[in-house]
């Protein structure tokens, strides 16, 4: 009944804890989809929300509640690509992409009017993320997070700041001058003009660390650099508690602002995957169906 013809997403509840990445969030286009998904979710879970699919781009938007202010900050792409067996893939936030201004925002107001509702119910302070797609009719939220989310330390990344501190802070009331207004207009200053951002996968496969490894992008692929050029993107891994990590960091002169990356990170991770035989798998980008 939920489905408006390209099927429902299913996401587990929180019974054993946060649980993120998408390990818990599955596309269902089928009743055979649908049966594979119960069996596996049921012994993890007391509900499961369903919703219809929503084609677009991936993001979000972060607020940090004061006492007497809510700061909204930019929307930040979230690089979600959709696996043929119905899982998901997330991999990391990227600020390149930009919403048309009127859907910018009406993010940043959504985000003020639900920091605001947050404090005046729960006392809450700190900062907080609005979760959703950009959809062809605008943004359309799926779920609030009241905790940091990564996309925020990518925002705040060009400046010598930490985020992470700086909201524990304000979460616990210490007493400071925070002239919320002014980090406000700091944070989204410089996220505006100076875009960051790559893409990453967690595997079981065991890995030593790299070299930086410089890419081109080129012909919708990546290869590596000659001696002679300028990358366009940097890719390494190392261990991890997994076995291993993946990274494609984009080089920001040569990353186009205003579109999507996710095509570009797509192919990073398919470079990663080649490189180090990953076994990842094909991975399929959103469609940024608003903008066109």
């Amino acid at each position: 009944r939920l489905d408006q013809g390209a099927g429902t997403v299913w996401a587990a509840d929180q019974r054993e804890g946060f649980h993120g990445g998408a390990s818990y969030t599955r596309r269902v286009t089928n009743d055979a989809q649908a049966r594979v998904v119960f069996d596996l979710f049921g012994p993890h879970a007391d509900y499961v929300r369903v919703m219809p699919f929503l084609e677009g781009i991936v993001c979000s938007v972060h607020g940090l509640v004061f006492d007497d202010y809510v700061a909204a900050f930019r929307p930040c792409e979230m690089l979600c690509f959709r696996r043929p067996d119905g899982r998901f893939h997330y991999g990391r936030a990227a600020t390149f992409w930009d919403p048309p201004t009127a859907d910018r925002e009406a993010m940043r107001e959504m985000a003020r009017v639900v920091g605001r509702h947050l404090r005046a119910e729960f006392g809450y302070r700190g900062a907080f993320t609005i979760d959703g797609v950009m959809t062809a009719d605008g943004f359309r939220p799926t779920e609030l997070n009241p905790r940091f989310g990564a996309a925020l330390g990518v925002l705040a990344s060009p400046l010598d700041l930490d985020m992470v501190l700086l909201n524990l802070a304000v979460a616990e009331s210490e007493p400071c001058d925070w002239r919320p207004a002014d980090l406000e207009a700091l944070v989204l200053g410089v996220a505006d003009a100076q875009r960051s951002g790559g893409t990453m996968a967690v595997v079981s496969v065991p890995l030593e660390n790299s070299e930086d490894i410089g890419l081109i992008y080129q012909d919708g692929v990546f290869r590596r650099a000659h001696p002679e050029e300028e990358p366009h993107a940097i890719g390494y891994c190392g261990p991890h508690a997994a076995g291993g990590i993946v990274n494609v960091k984009f080089v920001p002169a040569h990353t186009p602002v205003g579109e999507s990356v996710s095509v570009r990170a797509a192919a990073g991770l398919k470079w990663a995957d080649e490189e180090w035989g990953l076994d990842l798998g094909p991975m399929e980008p959103p469609q940024d169906v608003r903008r066109g």
